[in-house]
Order: C-alpha cells, then structure tokens, then sequence
C-alpha cells in the first residue's frame, strides 16, 4: 500500500499559506469572471480568462505558499516553471467540465456555478503544486513510491475529468445507433452482438435518454479493464508495477476513449481484461477454478463482440508451447470453460439461426467481399496511435530477450515463496503469455491487412497482455544510466501531453477555446440543433395534413440514429417522444442504399407513407436520379445551417416528398 503518512507529510505551514493565496485568487477569479459575464462574454472564455488572471495572482504567490522543511524558499527553475503550468492547464479543463456540467445539465446560474467550480478545482492546484511543482524533501519518495503516488494522482483525475463531461458532449453517430439498438431490444443484431444494446439499455431506463445514461455503462467498464489489469500486473510482478499499469490503462488513447465512449468495444475490453486475468491464474497461476472465471468472460466477451474469440487460439498454442501448461490439455477445465462460454452465447446463435445467419455472414464472410485493399501501413498507423511512439520502444525493449541483469529481475519480481529458479521460470511464462497473447491476434489482422481494410478499433484490446511487461519496463534498470532516466522521463512527457491533449479537447468540444473557431462540417456539435430543426419541421407538417411523416436519414445510419435520440430535446413527453423518434425515423434503405438493422426495423413497406421528410448531409444525395425514380411530388429542397459563435458548423438539407 502507499504510505500515507509520507504524502501527508506537508509542512503545516504550507497549507494554511496556500489556503490564503487560494483565497485570494478565488476573488480575483469571482471577480473578473462576473464582470466578463455582464459584458456577455460566454461562461466558456470567460472562465478561461479569469482562470489565467487568478493563476499570474496565485504564481506570483506560490514560492511565498511552499517553503522547505527549513523555512528556506524553493529555487523556481524552468523545471518548476513547467510543471506549475502543466498542473494549471490540468485544473482549468476540469474546471470547465465542472462549470458546463452545473450550467447545462444542472441548470445553475454561471456567475454561482463558477464558485463550485473553482473549489472542485483547487485540489488538483495544492495537490499537483504540493508533489510535483514543490515537492518536500524526506517525504520518502523512492522511485517506487513516487510512481504509486503519481499512478493515484493520475487515475483519480482521469476519472474525474470523464466523470464531468461524460454527459456533456453530443452523441456520436455509433452511440446514437447503438441506443437505437437499446430501444429495438433483441438477443442479437447484424453488426454486433448484443450487450452494447444491454447495457444502455440498463442505463436509460434508469437514468432517462441523456448522454450521461448512454455512456455511463462505457466509464463503469473502464472501471472493470483497470480492476483487472491492476490484478494481473500485480500478480506477474509487483504492487508499484501495478500502479504503473494502471497509468497506462488511464491515459493510452484506446482505453481512455472506450472508458468515455459507449460502443460495443467497451464491454469488449472489460471482458478481454477478465478473460486475461483469469487464464494467467490458470496457466501460470495453476489456479482451476480460474478456467471458470475465463469461461465466463470470453463468453460475455462474445455477447459484445466476436473478435475476443482470437483469446481462444491464443490460449490453445500457449499449451502447446508452455511445457508446463499442457497438461491441462488432458484436463476437463478448459473445454468446461469453453462450453461455458458458448451457453453464454446461446442468444446470439438462436438469433443468427432466426435470420439466415445474416450476422454470422456479415463479420465473416462479407469482410472478404470487394475488391482487394492493402491496408498495412493503416494498422502500422493504429498500433502507433494506440501505443504512442515511447510504447512503442517499450514493447520493443520488452520483447528483445537482452535484459537479463540480475539485480533487474530481483527487483521486479516477487519472490516470496519461491526460490530464484521458480522465479526466472514464473517470469519467462509470463513473458510467454503477454507474447503470445498480444502477437497472435496482432498476426492476425496483420495478414488481414494484406488484402483487406483493418478497423481503426480492432488493434486496440490485444495490447492489454502486454501491459504487464510495458509496465515493468517502464523504469528500465539498464547499464547506462543516462538512458534508463531519458527512457523514464520519455514516459512522463507521453503520459502529461496525453492527459494535456485529453482535457484540451474536451474542453474545446464542449465550452471552445478563445480564438480557435469550430471548423466547418464539425458534426460533433450539430446533432442537438438539427434535430429540433427536422422536429419543429415535423411538427409544421403534421398540423397542416394530420399525417404523421416518416423522417429518412439519407446515409447508413449516423443521421437517423442522431435524429431519433435528439428529438427527445423537443421539450415533449416521453410517451410521444417513444412514438415519434423511434418509430417515425429510419434510414437509407427504403430507397436503396444501405442501413444495417434499419431494414430489419423498418420494413420497405413504410415507404408508402404519404409524407416523408428527407434529411441528408450532402445535396446531391437528394438529387439523384435513382432517388426521383423512387418518388413523386418531390417538395422545394430546404437547407439547414447549425452555428456556433456566428460561424456555421454544419451544413444539412431536407425535402418532404412523396412515396
């Protein structure tokens, strides 16, 4: 456990100094931002100005807050100077989800708002200035203690900062569809199985249709990828590799974001980590009850997406080369995981079998259909993006058999119970598994790629057998010295520009950022607009004939999906917001394209509607000629024009037609 009584261990004058330079910024912050406010500045710029005014006040105090245990002043160096800004701009992007939080969603006033939002705030300023910008020497901090204390520091704002914008930003165009998935609910779909659909499902029955209740089952199964990764990585090495693990499942951009958005990939990640942790306990561990635990996850895995099926030749050439572990292959265990397993994905064979296989044919199959597409240098540019660069060089150090220093492998691993034999040989199965259980998969999609396109997502959760060894070579204990403390300090400046760019674009998305304007066609920020637009449009036509119109989305799914989830904000009752933005809004496929389960949803009969309004993102989609042979009594075109600070961000068309 971290030793508390050494964070702790803050001189007391310290405290109170900062308390009354908090205070004295906290007014210079109230101040300025209500004045900004009467001059009907945006809550948005005028928090980030004040902030910066109150931040010079608090600078110009803070050597005066922090003194040494000797009552001598810290020297402020360009080392202090940076990290100072860096805890500042941290604590401005959580500020602003705070105050966007409270004024949107709470519907407070900004000028009260901006009090709660500074003092939610102000613990990560004494917190971050106390241990990182000033910190006290004898405070115990060996490397090991220091990374647990940076590991808690880190997670505990990350999960701080998706908490308060989780239910700030629009929906995304698949997590509208897959709350389309909720409202259809089944035991299986075209394109995924069904837990995505389960599990919002859960959440907005609960909590109402809000983006918060869309995306909160995402942050709880980040909750679930780092209880199991801390467990592993603690199992395999030690408790402060643990932290170290943690860090990287709080901050590498594949985790962080399916911990914010809710796609079928989150319950997959959660269920890949627990699949993971359980078949370490049973190969290397030799525990056979965890082959229960296994079971259990790759078959709740297989209910959110068929990919984690890849654990399973994974598992299957681990026996065949780890000699110790094949004996399990003489064993019930594993096939009575894997019966387990496939009960658990029972629901989703009934409901292939129901619909000619039609999901089954859809990921396997139709994949291979078109023609052919190289597409390597796109999952070299995915393992890049997932790992960072700095990872990158990690797993290479990692998998390069060099290190192999003594003094290293007393450090990292653990030894109790065990003599240094058992200990070299527990450390190369565990090498084994994260080897085999991340190259396999990555081979896979490896050769795909040859032929075929590789998805941006798919790469992401086979890197989570690695993490263990990415977080044991973190603080490399290699020959020179020099580079042991470039590669160290390589992994702080990756983990703050993650965490800086994270915030940063949060921010930008929800509240902007003074001077950078919106770029034009920035769907993030249209969809609330343009679905009370189509709805008041609905509305005008519904009074005037005493028809309801089907509303088309005119691509695969992104508009009818978004559409259905936003008109809920026409301020009506639920029980006809059910009736109108479900079953009144669909997609392509009634004229001929293509709209994944909208054409299981909604029959092409709904066609012969008297009024439909078609919305499209691109004019020439409702000018087409396979379009007019379609219809007749095509109505005049409309266009929408969604902006934000006086420039247009999104640019949409409509047309009430006849079938």
């Amino acid at each position: 456990m971290i030793d508390v009584s050494a964070i702790v261990n803050v001189p007391l004058t310290n405290i109170v100094r900062f308390t009354l330079v908090g205070l004295l910024g906290l007014v210079t912050d109230f101040s300025i931002f209500n004045v900004l406010l009467s001059y009907s500045i945006p809550p948005g710029a005028a928090h980030i100005m004040s902030f910066f005014a109150a931040t010079i006040v608090n600078y110009l105090n803070v050597r005066w807050s922090f003194v040494k245990r000797d009552g001598s002043s810290f020297t402020m160096g360009t080392p202090q100077y940076m990290a100072f800004l860096i805890v500042a701009l941290l604590a401005l992007f959580l500020r602003g989800g705070t105050l966007a939080m409270l004024i949107e969603l709470w519907k407070w006033k900004a000028g009260g708002a901006i009090l709660v939002a500074i003092g939610a705030t102000a613990l990560v300023n004494y917190l971050g200035s106390a241990f990182f910008v000033f910190p006290q020497e004898g405070n115990g901090f060996h490397r090991d203690m220091w990374w647990r204390v940076l590991a808690t520091g880190i997670v505990m704002y990350m999960l701080a900062l998706r908490m308060v914008y989780l239910g700030m930003p629009e929906l995304i165009p698949e997590e509208a569809y897959y709350w389309n998935y909720a409202q259809h609910l089944d035991i299986g779909y075209l394109d995924h199985p069904p837990m995505v659909a389960w599990i919002i499902w859960l959440a907005t029955s609960t909590l109402g249709n809000t983006e918060f209740a869309v995306r909160i089952g995402a942050f709880l199964c980040w909750l679930v990828v780092a209880i199991f990764s801390f467990r592993m990585t603690y199992n395999i090495f030690d408790k402060s590799t643990a932290f170290r693990a943690l860090i990287l499942i709080a901050v590498l951009p594949f985790f962080f974001g399916t911990g914010l958005i809710m796609t079928p990939d989150a319950p997959l990640v959660a269920c890949w980590a627990g699949t993971l942790y359980f078949l370490e306990r049973a190969l290397v561990g030799e525990r056979r009850l965890a082959w229960w635990g296994a079971g259990v996850c790759i078959g709740l895995g297989m209910l959110s997406k068929y990919t984690i099926t890849l654990l399973v030749p994974a598992t299957l050439l681990f026996l065949l080369v780890d000699q110790r572990s094949r004996h399990w292959l003489l064993k019930p265990e594993p096939y009575v995981a894997l019966l387990v397993a496939l009960l658990l994905f029972l629901p989703v064979i009934v409901w292939n079998a129901n619909h000619e296989w039609a999901s089954f044919v859809f990921q396997g199959p139709r994949r291979w259909e078109g023609s052919l597409e190289f597409s390597l240098p796109d999952l070299m540019g995915q393992v890049l993006l997932w790992l960072t660069p700095t990872g990158i060089l990690t797993v290479v150090l990692a998998i390069l058999p060099k290190r192999t220093e003594k003094e290293d492998r007393d450090r990292k691993l653990k030894e109790t119970f065990m003599s240094h034999g058992d200990t070299k040989d527990k450390m190369n199965r565990s090498r084994r598994f994260a080897l085999i259980f991340s190259l396999l998969p990555l081979l896979v999609f490896f050769l795909f790629s040859l032929g075929r396109e590789v998805k941006l997502n798919w790469t992401g959760p086979l890197w989570l057998a690695m993490v263990p060894l990415i977080a044991s070579y973190m603080t490399p204990a290699l020959q020179h010295k020099r580079l042991a403390l470039l590669f160290q300090r390589s992994w702080l400046a990756t983990i703050v520009t993650s965490m800086l760019l994270y915030g940063a674009f949060l921010h930008y998305l929800v509240l902007g950022i003074p001077s950078l304007p919106y770029p034009e066609n920035f769907s993030f920020l249209c969809w609330k607009e343009l679905g009370q637009k189509i709805e008041a449009v609905e509305d005008e036509i519904e009074g005037g004939t005493g028809v309801e119109p089907l509303v088309v989305g005119m691509d695969k799914y992104a508009i009818a999906s978004q559409l259905a989830f936003y008109r809920t904000r026409a301020g009506k009752p639920k029980e006809q917001f059910e009736k109108e933005g479900i079953l009144n809004t669909t997609s392509y496929h009634l004229f001929g394209g293509e709209s994944l389960m909208y054409r299981y949803w909604f029959p092409e009969k709904e066609r012969e509607r008297s009024n439909i309004i078609l919305v499209s993102k691109k004019l020439s989609d409702l000018k087409n000629a396979h379009l007019f042979s379609q219809i007749r009594n095509m109505g005049k075109i409309q266009e929408i024009v969604i902006k934000r600070n006086g420039m247009p961000v999104g640019r949409y068309y409509y047309s009430l037609v006849g079938a």
